[in-house]
């Protein structure tokens, strides 16, 4: 097991509190509300897709859903045929309501297990896992720790994929300034060290979003908040398409959907 230490053990109260009794995640919809084209971009509409695509056929998989929230995303894989969905998050208060939404919709109990758990010392069995998936949740861990959790329970030549928030762009980085509420205290968007740092443990075809089109989006949000896919994000959207090839450009994005498959040779 990686290494959990008194520090990572005390970062996982803080994050549970920050969920459980000041429903961080709440404030921070409540903050992209007043930007609603940061979230309904092109920009952003390419990269859901994108992320639905390793999802639209789930036949026969175990998946687990990393920090599963509400369990949105668990309830989704059993739809698209997951032989069997587990969903962790630290907070309860997910966790019911996981339990609850996915119980509503039908699925047995056999194809589905929600609990709080930690991240950086699973319970599961070592190759437990066809696919680990999280939106947004690498961020709140301790990036070591976790990914080597991760790659233990994943299968060999298993896949795992995380849509993440970068640290480097300085607007975005003026923003999270802005509005501390929105986040709690440990949660760090990935910096280049952070990417650097994956790729020397794994197989990496990562794509990158935000680069032009995240401070854009902030701006059209307030001089033309109803036209959500207005020309200007659009060629926003074209045009850091193009720059996106550029790797030393990739970590000035706002997000990264990490696409990571587990070596053969991984522990």
């Amino acid at each position: 097991m990686a290494n959990y230490n008194r520090n990572v053990s005390e970062r996982v109260n803080r994050e549970r509190e920050a969920h459980d009794e000041h429903d961080v995640l709440g404030e921070n919809i409540r903050v992209k509300q007043r930007f609603p084209h940061v979230s309904s971009s092109p920009t952003i509409m390419r990269m859901e897709k994108d992320i639905l695509a390793f999802t639209d056929n789930l036949k026969g998989l175990r998946i687990l859903d990393l920090g599963c929230g509400h369990g949105e995303q668990s309830l989704r894989f059993l739809q698209n045929g997951a032989a069997f969905v587990a969903g962790i998050d630290i907070s309860m208060n997910y966790i019911d309501s996981a339990r609850q939404s996915i119980s509503e919709a039908g699925f047995p109990e056999n194809t589905f297990h929600c609990c709080v758990m930690d991240a950086h010392q699973m319970d599961f069995e070592d190759h437990s896992f066809d696919m680990v998936i999280g939106r947004g949740i690498l961020h709140h861990l301790d990036l070591a720790v976790s990914l080597a959790e991760i790659q233990r329970v994943l299968k060999v030549g298993g896949r795992a994929v995380f849509m993440e928030p970068l640290a480097a762009n300085p607007l975005l980085k003026v923003f999270r300034y802005l509005t501390p509420k929105a986040r709690s205290m440990d949660e760090k968007p990935l910096s280049i060290q952070d990417l650097a740092m994956i790729d020397s443990h794994w197989q990496v075809n990562n794509t990158y979003y935000g680069l032009v089109s995240a401070p854009l989006a902030m701006c059209t949000s307030l001089l033309m908040p109803e036209n959500t896919t207005n020309a200007i994000l659009r060629f926003a959207d074209w045009l850091e398409q193009k720059f996106n090839h550029i790797k030393i450009l990739q970590p000035l994005n706002q997000y990264v959907v990490l696409n990571l498959m587990r070596p053969k040779d991984a522990l």
